[in-house]
């Protein structure tokens, strides 16, 4: 009996491919730091992963953050996130889509914020109780970076006899 062996590989619409580091869900990667940095370190330091500081779209991705941030048990209470009103004050904007937080559907403000406590909160921390707060963007915390995922590559091999083959 002859045995042909067919190897595929399949171009897929899985998302997997996020790098060491890095928590897929979805179509983005995640990378909560082990660091800490000022927020603008952490976005260079996002960037030069290919990411960038995450923005949070929607009610589901916020909570996803918000159990990672807690899983991660990160010991200065809190991770940057993407946003800023250094541009415009009061203004928030996600940096890396220059979006209005305003015009998504979703935000978690701490109660009372923000509110520019010094006149120099410019940044958005997101705290282990799930809520954002505004802070000074020269203060250390860990970061979330995020990236488009990368579409995977899936091998898929098979052995036919040949009069599988034939039919």
């Amino acid at each position: 009996m002859i045995f042909l062996r067919y190897i595929y590989i399949l171009q897929t619409n899985s998302y997997g491919q996020c790098g060491d580091g890095w928590l897929q869900r979805g179509n983005s990667c995640y990378h909560i730091s082990h660091d800490l940095q000022e927020w603008f370190h952490a976005a260079t330091i996002c960037a030069f992963d290919g990411g960038y500081l995450v923005e949070v779209n929607d009610a589901d991705e916020g909570h996803f953050l918000e159990q990672q941030v807690k899983l991660f048990n990160l010991p200065k209470d809190g991770a940057w996130l993407g946003a800023t009103d250094n541009v415009l004050k009061r203004n928030w904007v996600w940096a890396h889509s220059n979006t209005l937080l305003s015009s998504r559907p979703y935000t978690h403000w701490a109660p009372g914020e923000p509110n520019n406590l010094g006149g120099n909160e410019n940044c958005l921390i997101l705290y282990n109780n799930g809520f954002w707060n505004d802070l000074d963007c020269g203060t250390i915390f860990h970061y979330i970076c995020e990236k488009d995922a990368v579409p995977g590559l899936v091998t898929l091999s098979t052995t036919l006899t040949w009069s599988q083959i034939l039919l």
